[in-house]
């Protein structure tokens, strides 16, 4: 970003250092560069590697080793699934509210419930204000 674009005003009035003199005063490019270089070359070096020690040489100068023993798997004891305490309700599109059977539910506070004396009564059209929703549920 060139620093010649803009209106150049100063809009820092506090007493702090703008943000350019912070950054300038850390970050240069030269020391970018350099952390760049270095995690290049680490990455590098790090992946010549990685074939050396996969065990799979070819000159066969392995030891023989001994197949290891098995032994038969411990069996534990089953334990018991989760299961909700009621038959669940299918899924559906119904526009309403559904409870599982044998359940019931209530509305506790209908929308625009007054919470206050400065509440204006609902208007079923829609039309109350910020403020009468403000004071109301």
């Amino acid at each position: 970003m060139s620093r010649d674009t803009g209106d150049n005003l100063d809009r820092n009035h506090s007493g702090n250092m703008p943000m350019a003199n912070v950054m300038d005063a850390y970050l240069s490019r030269r020391s970018i560069m350099r952390g760049s270089l270095g995690a290049a070359i680490a990455m590098i070096a790090g992946t010549g590697l990685t074939g050396c020690f996969d065990g799979g040489g070819s000159d066969h100068d392995d030891p023989v080793t001994e197949p290891p023993v098995t032994e038969p798997p411990v069996t534990e004891p089953e334990v018991p699934k989760l299961a909700l305490g009621f038959q669940s309700i299918p899924g559906s599109r119904t526009d309403a509210c559904v409870v599982a059977a044998g359940y019931s539910a209530y509305v506790l506070a209908p929308w625009g419930t007054p919470l206050n004396s400065n509440a204006s009564p609902w208007k079923s059209d829609g039309s109350n204000t910020s403020a009468d929703q403000a004071n109301a549920m």
